[in-house]
């Protein structure tokens, strides 16, 4: 029983260190962000323009992006690039489990080219695309009816770091705008979903969204895809791709 007393005694500042310097780590940052959700099509798209600025004492080289685990489970494609030079900065994912993460998001810490200084910033976008990630409603339909779709997310854009402003800008496919969740300020207008500015925002803040809209393109996925390429000893090159697809938008009802 003593044994198991002194370890204990002996664990708690370790685990109180680590959160001070998880605590410390994040203050050191702020960040200011614009995000277009781009659901026009069977493939979402997502773009953050983010403004980031230390506000600590020391030289940072790198911050961490968040993207929701449902997101995660559907990525196909991301990447970060230092904004109006199109540079291309490293990306890697922290796995699950870190704990300076949240249960519930994935991080990819973003590496700068150079330390940011204090008081210093540097402005990263960052562009990531998900498939299969919106819902068909209804899954069934008549050939006479129009496909509607339903996207799901977060007014706000998921951070470690404390938000000084942002603003998510979501572009709607040609239609009918079925339904949508407001989180003030909301606008509506041109076939497009303006979700703030909101200013002064908490780490991992979050606002359950939901559109429900007409979304008539095609939802097709290439389930194989086999390219033969064929080079003959004169020269001649010869390609030959073979693909498969199949049908993932709504079903046609048979009556």
């Amino acid at each position: 029983m003593m044994m198991w007393w002194w370890k204990s005694f002996f664990a708690l500042p370790v685990i109180a260190a680590l959160a001070d310097s998880i605590e410390l780590l994040s203050g050191d940052i702020t960040i200011s962000v614009e995000r277009v959700i781009d659901i026009s099509t069977q493939i979402v798209k997502v773009t953050d323009k983010y403004e980031v600025t230390n506000d600590g004492r020391k030289e940072i080289s790198s911050f961490e992006h968040l993207v929701h685990e449902k997101e995660y489970l559907r990525l196909a494609y991301i990447s970060a690039t230092v904004s109006k030079k199109d540079t291309k900065l490293k990306m890697s994912d922290i796995k699950h489990g870190k704990d300076s993460i949240k249960k519930g998001f994935v991080a990819y810490e973003i590496e700068f080219q150079n330390a940011l200084p204090p008081n210093g910033k540097i402005f990263i976008t960052v562009e990531y695309q998900l498939t299969e990630y919106l819902e068909l409603h209804p899954k069934r339909i008549t050939q006479a009816e129009s496909q509607f779709a339903v996207y799901k997310g977060n007014a706000h854009v998921p951070s470690i770091y404390p938000v000084k402003q942002e603003k998510t800008v979501i572009l709607l496919p040609s239609g009918k705008l079925e339904s949508r969740t407001t989180v003030l300020p909301t606008a509506v207008d041109n076939g497009k979903i303006t979700y703030g500015p909101y200013i002064d925002q908490k780490p991992y803040a979050v606002a359950e969204i939901v559109v429900h809209c007409e979304n008539n393109t095609p939802f097709v996925v290439a389930t194989d895809v086999v390219r033969v390429i064929e080079v003959s000893h004169w020269g001649n090159i010869a390609v030959e791709e073979a693909i498969s697809v199949i049908h993932k938008g709504a079903v046609l009802k048979v009556f």
